[in-house]
């Protein structure tokens, strides 16, 4: 009976990640094209190391970035330090932050929005500008 039972959970297991796996595939090119339609007319700047706490109004979560948003006219692109497979659908953020100040370096922390469960660990990476043009 076992020599039928485990080949079975393995078989079924495989077929449960493979379609985790394209649900992830899907949601990420879904939320590319969300986080390429917020930064659609803005103009990218010269990369910064800090942003003010005080100054961001929303963080929108990505696969391996994060948008920090000032206002409509104002958004900084941070691209987490080594990337961050904890950052994903149904996480959000915890920041250890020093002072006033999100500093590439920081870490952020991801947690389950179910459970608060730790699902991963990254540092953030440089803070790049995008502003819309005063022309525009």
């Amino acid at each position: 009976m076992l020599r039928y039972v485990l080949p079975m959970m393995l078989l079924l297991s495989g077929c449960s990640m493979a379609t985790h796996d394209d649900a992830q595939q899907k949601f990420s090119a879904k939320q590319r094209a969300e986080m390429e339609k917020t930064l659609a007319g803005l103009t990218p700047g010269k990369p910064t190391s800090c942003v003010s706490v005080s100054m961001v109004q929303n963080i929108d979560t990505y696969p391996d970035t994060m948008l920090f948003k000032f206002n409509r006219n104002r958004v900084y692109r941070n691209d987490l330090s080594g990337g961050c497979p904890g950052a994903s659908f149904g996480e959000f953020p915890v920041f250890q932050v020093h002072g006033s100040q999100y500093c590439s370096g920081d870490i952020v922390n991801f947690r389950d929005s179910s459970t608060g469960m730790l699902t991963g660990s990254c540092a953030l990476g440089e803070f790049t500008p995008y502003t819309k043009s005063k022309g525009a």
